[in-house]
């Protein structure tokens, strides 16, 4: 089992258009070992977070296969809800199996898949697809 602890929280960096976030740390608290991060953006899914999405996942290579990031995701619903996210967006790109798995088994719905434009920061980090899951908090 992992459990998530929260590491910090990042205000906003206009200059490069980051929206405030925060991260926990994924570890299987049995070994004390930790096995990747979970981030929370805050920000207008519409505007400032359309290409990235409210979360962002990353479990070392080592670690992978586990399911961490999902039961991560799992815990990280409640405080989204307590931050007043209700609709909550993931983004991956099209051929991360593993990201789109996470994000389904957590209950999103594939609301579309957009291009990147070459002007986004995410295009430089070799995005040029991503696809736009939806989760919705009751």
């Amino acid at each position: 089992m992992s459990t998530i602890r929260h590491i910090r929280f990042l205000p906003a960096n206009p200059a490069k258009k980051h929206v405030p976030c925060h991260t926990w740390l994924i570890e299987v608290p049995q070994a004390r070992l930790p096995v990747g991060v979970i981030t929370l953006r805050l920000g207008n899914p519409v505007t400032s977070l359309y290409y990235p999405g409210h979360i962002g996942y990353r479990i070392r290579k080592p670690h992978r296969g586990h399911s961490y990031a999902s039961r991560a995701l799992q815990q990280l619903l409640p405080e989204a809800k307590k931050l007043g996210i209700t609709e909550l967006w993931i983004s991956c790109r099209p051929d991360n199996l593993a990201s789109r798995k996470t994000a389904e088994h957590n209950g999103a719905t594939l609301q579309e898949t957009i291009l990147i434009p070459k002007n986004h920061e995410m295009y430089t980090q070799g995005y040029r697809h991503a696809c736009r899951y939806l989760i919705r908090i009751q």
